[in-house]
This record gives structure tokens, C-alpha cells and sequence, in this order.
């Protein structure tokens, strides 16, 4: 009688093995689709934050820097607020910087300069989809009046990797105009 010894895989353990092997392959490619898609929708939340804010702080500094509200849309008793997000300041030195919402996207426009063209403040992948101005200015013993700031922004990824992320962020802000 001989002995045989076998060296190698049956076809049924090779294709056992194959099984396996393809089974961990699907679960780590599960894992990394899932671990890329959350990194890219956490970028753009963080882009779409990071664009607000810096919205808001160039609308805050403006403001501060401002001697009055000059104008702003629908009356409201002492409160007026800015039916097409607008908001007209008169600055120190005599010029308007006027803030204001065109196609999704926050401008702003200075008068008594050379350059009469608009200043976008919002980065070209985000919406600003909502803005809004209200000035208060208290009748009784009037302090300065104050500017109350609604930002609301939004991004849309149009990634074919990634269809369809979005992100979306709201800001607040009240100032309180310099009394001259």
C-alpha cells in the first residue's frame, strides 16, 4: 500500500479561503466608504461654519466701526426690519457700506470710492440663505440704537463621490452702534 501525502488546498478549502478573504475585503470597503463620506460631510460642515463666521465678523466690524443706521426696509413701531436683507451704516468718514443679499450670496457696497463694484463677502460654494437685519432704537432716554444680525448658510456638494452632502449653519449677533 502507498502513502500519499498531499501538498496544497483541495478546490473546496480554495474556495472556502476565497469566501473569506472576500468577505473581509466587502467589510473593510464598507468601513472606508463609510469613514470617507463622514470626513467629506464633516468638511463641509466645517467650511460652511467657517464661511459664516467670517460673514459675520466682516458684517461686525463694519458695524461697530459705524456712527448710525442710515436706512432699512418696513417699519415695524421702532423696530425696522430689512424686508430684502439690507442694511445701509454710515461710517466715520462720511461714506455708506451697504450689506445686502443678491442670488444667494452676501455683498457689500461702498460709496464715495473709486471702485464702485461689490465686494463679495460669501464664498462661492456656500448659499447665504437667509439674512436679516432688525434696528432697534429705543424711544425713551435713547441709548445707542442696536443692530440685531440673522445669518443663515448653507453648501450643497455636487461630488460624484459623494452626492448630495450638505451642511448647514445659523448666526446671531446683536451690536451696539457707537454713540457720536
Amino acid at each position: 500500500m502507498k502513502n500519499h501525502q498531499h501538498h496544497g488546498m483541495s478546490v473546496i478549502e480554495a474556495l472556502v479561503a476565497i469566501t473569506i478573504f472576500s468577505f473581509m475585503t466587502m467589510i473593510a470597503m464598507s468601513v472606508l466608504t463609510t469613514i470617507s463620506r463622514s470626513q467629506k460631510k464633516t468638511t463641509i460642515a466645517n467650511d460652511v461654519y467657517g464661511s459664516a463666521q467670517e460673514m459675520m465678523d466682516n458684517i461686525v466690524q463694519i458695524t461697530k466701526q459705524s456712527n448710525d443706521t442710515l436706512t432699512s426696509v418696513g417699519p415695524q413701531g421702532n423696530q425696522q426690519a430689512c424686508v430684502n436683507s439690507c442694511l445701509a451704516l454710515l461710517q466715520p468718514d462720511g461714506s455708506t457700506v451697504i450689506f445686502t443679499l443678491v442670488n444667494k450670496q452676501l455683498l457689500m457696497l461702498k460709496s464715495d470710492l473709486n471702485d464702485p463694484s461689490p465686494t463679495r463677502l460669501s464664498s462661492p460654494n456656500v448659499n447665504v440663505d437667509n439674512l436679516t437685519f432688525t434696528i432697534n432704537r429705543p424711544a425713551i432716554n435713547p441709548p445707542p440704537p442696536s443692530v440685531s444680525i440673522g445669518l443663515d448658510v448653507s453648501a450643497i456638494t455636487s461630488d460624484p463621490k459623494h452626492p448630495q452632502l450638505s451642511a448647514s449653519t445659523h448666526l446671531q449677533n446683536v451690536i451696539v452702534l457707537r454713540n457720536y
